[in-house]
């Protein structure tokens, strides 16, 4: 479907002859338009060859556009158009469209966002979100939610029971897990306990799970009942945690669900501990 049209009209003006009269063509208003914008340029000619000039009708529809930006698109295709005559060898990247203020506005006055930031670890910033929004939804997963206050419990139980493992700073944490609560709350329970985790999907090949587990030396390889045979199968040897086992989950519920100190931690946590690690297509460059 055509959106957008550009005309250009350059036949010769018919004439109308008839004994008596005067007559010319008179442009229809419609009030409609047949595209969402057109362009209609229309070449009029003058008496000599060295007169005339070209007309430009724009054509839009008001559901899409204000007669403002259009007038602004206008300017834009004018300073163009202008430049490109007064500088025909130029390349077209070496024209501007915009000008001295709206170049301003764009590149400085609209990326003016600075502003402080809270400078801490991920884990107090979580923390500190939960606190101020216990009650809002943190994680949806299809029909499961958590809000703040109910993720930051789970959050700490599990790093509590991570840390009682020998999961510290510096470690990679294997996580094994399809896409849901349980995956979020073992992101942020690994870091709350101070060590990195390492997304694993489980329908990886056998061979990049193997080589994944093999260059990160995990410390501990997080899972679920779902995929915890896939995982025991690939990954034979690995210290594991099921944790939606009735006999685990049982323990980590049993555990306190306050915010961890450092106190509890193997080492304080600091900023500059890995969060996660990544291993990519290589698409990312």
């Amino acid at each position: 479907m055509i959106q957008i049209g550009l005309g250009f009209q350059n036949n010769e003006t018919p004439v109308l002859d008839l004994p008596g009269l005067d007559a010319w063509i008179e442009p229809a208003i419609t009030h409609t338009a047949k595209l969402d914008l057109l362009f209609d340029f229309r070449e009029v000619r003058g008496e000599d060859e060295n007169g005339g000039h070209m007309a430009c009708a724009v054509e839009y529809a008001t559901d899409l556009y204000d007669r403002s930006t259009v007038e602004l698109l206008i300017s834009r295709l004018v300073r163009l158009l202008d430049q490109a005559t007064g500088r025909p060898d130029s390349r077209l990247s070496e024209l501007d469209v915009l000008d001295a203020d709206e170049r301003r506005r764009i590149l400085v006055d609209w990326n003016d966002t600075g502003r402080a930031v809270r400078v801490d670890t991920l884990p107090a910033l979580f923390t500190a979100q939960a606190e101020r929004t216990p009650d809002a939804v943190a994680v949806v997963a299809g029909d499961d939610e958590l809000r703040y206050a109910e993720l930051s419990e789970r959050v700490n139980r599990l790093a509590r029971h991570l840390v009682d493992r020998g999961v510290g700073a510096e470690d990679r944490v294997l996580l094994v897990m399809p896409k849901s609560v349980d995956l979020v709350v073992a992101q942020l329970a690994v870091v709350t306990a101070g060590a990195a985790f390492v997304p694993v999907d489980p329908g990886y090949p056998r061979e990049r799970v193997v080589f994944m587990a093999g260059d990160c030396v995990p410390a501990l390889l997080l899972t679920t009942a779902a995929v915890a045979g896939m995982a025991e199968d690939v990954l034979p040897g690995v210290a594991r945690v099921v944790v939606d086992d009735a006999a685990t989950a049982a323990e980590i519920a049993r555990r306190s669900a306050a915010p961890l100190s450092d106190a509890e931690r193997r080492e304080p946590a600091s900023v500059d501990h890995p969060a996660y690690v990544i291993y990519t297509s290589g698409s990312t460059g």
